[in-house]
């Protein structure tokens, strides 16, 4: 497994610049409020940390203070394409099959129904 590590932009591999353009459009998805009111964002590669940043409030309240790296929030249906992504690689590594019943790999889903 990969340890994550704070680094720059370069020694992930990114160009600064890109880096950048991810900043300011997160913060104009913020500052519109239309596509999200706030976000987290980590960008990796290879290891190394080269964009972690938090945009906008913690909340909807009005006095709320501003959301933190490592704020915890409800994730709810954005876990779908996490979980889905996971999945689809195990199934690249040969690890799971699409073709295979579910109780090969839980058995617990045995059984009527």
């Amino acid at each position: 497994m990969t340890t994550l590590r704070e680094g720059t932009a370069e020694e992930a591999g990114f160009l600064p610049e890109r880096i950048d353009r991810i900043r300011e459009q997160a913060t104009r998805w913020v500052q519109d409020g239309r596509r999200t009111r706030s976000a987290v964002l980590l960008v990796a590669r290879r290891g190394v940390v080269a964009f972690h940043d938090a945009f906008g409030p913690l909340t909807h309240a009005p006095d709320t203070p501003p959301l933190q790296v490592d704020s915890l929030f409800c994730v709810a249906s954005v876990s779908k394409p996490v979980t889905a992504t996971a999945a689809m690689m195990l199934v690249e590594d040969g690890l799971l099959s699409l073709n295979r019943p579910l109780v090969e790999y839980i058995p617990e889903f045995s059984g009527k129904g």
